[in-house]
């Protein structure tokens, strides 16, 4: 019986691997790391007007001196914020399952980098906030997660939200979303404006994701769907031919930026197929970039790569897109 079990689960894996054409699984099972959460919206909402100081003794980080304790009171019996408050604990009412799949990105993280430290996990609420949602504050050595951003794209408090960014605010992308925040202390910032260094700053970024969550599938790394997975696949050689005939690749415009690498419901290339491209496109080829150089580069140590100049990683990279017919 054990041995059809485990005959079982090694073909399970095998497809789940085979999906997501995974290349880099370890063996993570003796590397030890725990992941501590603490629910400082539990504590915060949780607790009565008169137990503030206590709470702002505990969770100093949490509380601006400067802010007057009407202020947090007045944030505490907010009859918005408590219904905010009830529906994320519909949601994330034990974080169990996001405290499993943390312990196993941080082993992961551990097993290319032995000597990084496990970040205390926050959990907060930061009334739907989008750009905050996933701070991972270093100096601190915390990770703080704003839980109401992540209640499910259908969320009846977030029908003013426009639907690209609805999209992104799913359960299962807390995780993910931790990871490119972990993952950006390890690499160095580039030096220069170039738009070519933008796309590559942020392709190592999602490499590290590649290595630290990989049984999860390119759509939940880069917070695509499937089909705009399947649209940078299909239109990757034509997004490159754009950017080399328009010589934006060493360009310091920053607008290109905003087109390409910035949160937008689409890219902008100012074509008709804009409104079906997927924004941030230009994070997607970056990621392809460093992928084509992992693989013809493969002895280069990781924090090499992570450190290396933009030009030299792309010149090294081989990176060339199918020809466009």
């Amino acid at each position: 019986m054990k041995k059809i079990l485990f005959l079982l689960f090694t073909a399970i894996l095998f497809v789940a691997c085979n999906d997501s054409d995974n290349k880099h699984i370890v063996d993570v099972s003796d590397i030890k790391a725990q992941a501590n959460v603490i629910r400082f919206e539990q504590a915060f909402f949780g607790s009565k007007p008169e137990e503030l100081p206590q709470l702002k003794q505990k969770y100093p980080l949490f509380f601006n001196p400067a802010t007057p304790d009407s202020v947090w009171v007045a944030q505490m019996t907010d009859t918005l914020n408590l219904e905010l408050y009830h529906e994320t604990q519909k949601v994330f009412p034990n974080f169990d399952k996001e405290k499993a799949a943390f312990v196993s990105l941080f082993k992961h993280i551990k097993y290319y980098f032995p000597t990084w430290k496990e970040p205390e996990i926050n959990t907060l609420i930061n009334y739907v906030v989008y750009p905050d949602r996933m701070i991972y504050a270093a100096k601190f050595n915390k990770l703080l997660v704003s839980v109401d951003n992540y209640l499910g794209e259908t969320d009846s408090l977030y029908v003013e939200i426009p639907d690209y960014m609805r999209k992104q605010m799913k359960p299962d992308q807390l995780v993910p979303d931790a990871t490119l925040a972990i993952a950006a202390p390890f690499v160095t910032k580039p030096y220069d404006t170039h738009f070519l260094s933008k796309m590559v700053y942020a392709g190592k970024k999602l490499y590290l994701a590649d290595l630290f969550t990989p049984t999860f599938s390119d759509a939940r790394k880069i917070n695509y769907t499937d089909e705009q997975i399947q649209w940078a696949k299909d239109n990757e050689p034509f997004i490159w031919q754009y950017y080399v005939e328009r010589e934006m690749l060493y360009s310091n415009d920053k607008k290109l930026r905003k087109y390409f690498l910035e949160l937008a419901p689409f890219s902008k290339f100012f074509l008709e197929v804009d409104a079906e491209s997927p924004g941030r496109i230009g994070q997607w080829i970056g990621w392809q970039i460093v992928r084509s150089y992992m693989t013809h580069n493969p002895n280069v140590p990781l924090d090499k790569m992570l450190q290396m100049d933009a030009d030299e990683l792309f010149k090294h990279s081989k990176y060339k897109p199918r020809k466009v017919e």
